[in-house]
Protein backbone atom coordinates (compact mmCIF):
# COMPACT_ATOMS: atom_id res chain seq x y z
CA UNK A 1 0.00 0.00 0.00
CA UNK A 2 1.17 3.67 -0.73
CA UNK A 3 1.72 4.91 2.53
CA UNK A 4 1.41 8.37 1.15
CA UNK A 5 -1.78 8.37 -0.73
CA UNK A 6 -5.76 7.17 -0.55
CA UNK A 7 -5.15 3.67 -1.58
CA UNK A 8 -8.47 1.77 -3.79
CA UNK A 9 -9.68 -1.41 -1.28
CA UNK A 10 -13.04 -1.75 -3.53
CA UNK A 11 -14.22 -0.09 -6.37
CA UNK A 12 -18.18 0.79 -6.42
CA UNK A 13 -18.87 -1.90 -9.01
CA UNK A 14 -19.72 -3.78 -5.55
CA UNK A 15 -22.68 -1.46 -4.95
CA UNK A 16 -24.44 -2.09 -1.49
CA UNK A 17 -21.90 -5.35 -1.21
CA UNK A 18 -19.18 -3.56 -0.66
CA UNK A 19 -19.37 -3.90 3.64
CA UNK A 20 -20.53 -7.64 2.84
CA UNK A 21 -16.62 -7.94 0.95
CA UNK A 22 -14.98 -5.85 3.18
CA UNK A 23 -15.97 -7.82 5.94
CA UNK A 24 -15.67 -11.47 4.50
CA UNK A 25 -12.72 -10.20 2.77
CA UNK A 26 -10.44 -8.23 4.63
CA UNK A 27 -8.41 -9.20 7.69
CA UNK A 28 -9.56 -6.60 10.24
CA UNK A 29 -10.89 -6.98 13.83
CA UNK A 30 -14.19 -6.42 14.12
CA UNK A 31 -16.72 -6.51 16.70
CA UNK A 32 -18.86 -9.57 16.25
CA UNK A 33 -21.84 -8.72 16.15
CA UNK A 34 -20.95 -5.78 13.54
CA UNK A 35 -19.17 -8.66 11.51
CA UNK A 36 -22.12 -11.08 11.56
CA UNK A 37 -24.25 -7.70 10.20
CA UNK A 38 -21.87 -7.49 7.02
CA UNK A 39 -21.50 -10.73 6.18
CA UNK A 40 -25.49 -11.34 6.32
CA UNK A 41 -25.57 -8.97 3.23
CA UNK A 42 -27.55 -5.67 2.54
CA UNK A 43 -31.16 -7.44 3.52
CA UNK A 44 -29.60 -7.36 6.93
CA UNK A 45 -31.50 -5.33 9.54
CA UNK A 46 -28.37 -3.64 10.69
CA UNK A 47 -26.13 -3.71 7.51
CA UNK A 48 -26.21 0.22 6.99
CA UNK A 49 -26.28 0.79 10.59
CA UNK A 50 -23.12 -1.43 11.37
CA UNK A 51 -21.04 0.02 7.73
CA UNK A 52 -21.42 3.24 9.25
CA UNK A 53 -19.93 2.05 12.13
CA UNK A 54 -17.38 1.05 10.44
CA UNK A 55 -16.46 3.45 8.65
CA UNK A 56 -16.42 6.17 11.62
CA UNK A 57 -14.56 3.96 13.70
CA UNK A 58 -12.08 2.00 11.76
CA UNK A 59 -8.45 2.26 11.44
CA UNK A 60 -5.76 -0.69 11.09
CA UNK A 61 -1.77 -0.50 10.75
CA UNK A 62 -0.31 -2.07 7.12
CA UNK A 63 3.21 -1.86 7.38
CA UNK A 64 3.90 0.63 9.95
CA UNK A 65 1.15 3.01 8.67
CA UNK A 66 -2.03 3.37 10.05
CA UNK A 67 -5.58 3.63 8.05
CA UNK A 68 -8.72 4.99 8.03
CA UNK A 69 -11.75 3.92 5.56
CA UNK A 70 -13.84 6.79 3.38
CA UNK A 71 -15.88 5.47 0.93
CA UNK A 72 -17.55 7.79 -1.90
CA UNK A 73 -18.92 5.02 -4.07
CA UNK A 74 -15.39 3.45 -3.86
CA UNK A 75 -13.89 2.27 -0.96
CA UNK A 76 -10.29 3.89 0.45
CA UNK A 77 -8.00 3.31 2.92
CA UNK A 78 -6.80 6.73 4.28
CA UNK A 79 -3.26 7.09 5.35
CA UNK A 80 -3.22 9.13 8.79
CA UNK A 81 -2.44 12.55 8.41
CA UNK A 82 -3.26 12.53 4.72
CA UNK A 83 -5.17 15.65 3.82
CA UNK A 84 -8.24 14.01 2.57
CA UNK A 85 -9.91 17.81 1.88
CA UNK A 86 -7.31 18.99 -0.42
CA UNK A 87 -7.44 15.62 -2.13
CA UNK A 88 -11.30 16.30 -2.99
CA UNK A 89 -10.90 19.26 -3.40
CA UNK A 90 -12.25 21.53 -1.17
Amino acid sequence: MDKNNPNLLLDSNRGVYIPQVFATDFDIKLPAKIKADLKAGPRSENYWESWNWVLDNVTFVEEGTKYSLYQDGDLWAIPEGFDIGEWLGF
